[in-house]
């Protein structure tokens, strides 16, 4: 009786200790598997972040890039502030053809009104000069029309082109 006591509270024993066993390892898996679910969120989560850092450094180099753009757009457009710049080109042509200018009159629109400036100038020097001058004039950085063009022989070699032209790549400047 004696050995079969110590048998049963062996037997206890050992599954007391099976038990608290069992318990501790369910207790590791369930803190395990809780940690899992954890990291897998934080992924989830890190992986969200980075897509949207990703997308917005996409974003500011695709405006970089259109900054770049409008910048270039912009400088084929004049407003009224920059008019004058259109003029000394004018003037610039003028110098690396040879020929003189003068601008005869300038009709600038008000500020609300869909009108586009007009500029009446006059060239004076040889054909060859003045030819030189009208192709560069025809490919300067701003669209304009040619409402009126005049030549006239003054003398032997000397002519003049009397011009009247409107500037289309005019966009009034808008307070914002």
């Amino acid at each position: 009786m004696k050995n079969s006591k110590k048998f049963i509270i062996t037997i206890v024993l050992m599954a007391a200790i099976n038990a608290m066993a069992g318990m501790s390892w369910w207790y590791i898996f369930d803190m395990a598997r809780k940690e899992k679910s954890s990291v897998e969120r934080l992924r989830i989560d890190v992986s969200a972040t980075e897509k949207r850092l990703n997308n917005a450094h996409s974003l500011n180099n695709l405006l970089k890039n259109t900054e770049k753009d409008a910048e270039k757009i912009s400088a084929v457009f004049l407003d009224s502030k920059n008019i004058v710049k259109f003029v000394e080109g004018l003037e610039s042509l003028s110098r690396k053809s040879g020929v003189s200018l003068v601008i005869k009159s300038a009709t600038l629109p008000g500020e609300k009104e869909a009108e586009k400036p007009k500029l009446s100038f006059r060239t004076k020097g040889s054909f060859r000069d003045l030819f030189q001058h009208l192709v560069l004039l025809e490919n300067i950085p701003y669209q304009i029309r040619f409402d009126k063009v005049s030549f006239t022989r003054l003398e032997k070699e000397n002519w003049q082109i009397d011009f009247e032209i409107t500037i289309l790549s005019y966009a009034p400047h808008e307070n914002t």
